[in-house]
């Protein structure tokens, strides 16, 4: 009977070494598949904040050369000031001419 307990003892040893060895490799296995998911991941993230960067520096870029040609491409506005007395403006000499005074 001692030598049954003796056997047991040791088959509940040996199954939770053995259990243990798996448990072991099974956590080694997964510790390497995560470290490689992690990497994946950290390159995607890099990878779409580079973009998203780019992206911002191309609208700034964009941005700012439009409004430094809509200042360029502004035409000034002349106005034509008309006597308010009869009506002859700077430009006519005379009411209703088309004829420019200066040219």
């Amino acid at each position: 009977m001692n030598q049954d307990k003796t056997d047991t003892a040791s088959d509940s040893e040996q199954d939770s070494s053995q259990t243990r060895e798996k448990q072991e490799k099974w956590l080694a296995v997964r510790r390497d598949r995560l470290a490689g998911e992690r990497r994946r991941n950290l390159l995607i993230v890099a990878s779409v904040g580079t973009v998203a960067l780019l992206l911002v520096f191309f609208l700034v870029w964009k941005w700012r050369s439009s409004s430094t040609n809509s200042e360029e491409t502004v035409a000034p506005v002349v106005s034509e000031c008309a006597d308010q007395n009869n009506g002859v403006t700077e430009k006519s000499g005379r009411e209703g001419g088309t004829g420019d005074r200066y040219a």
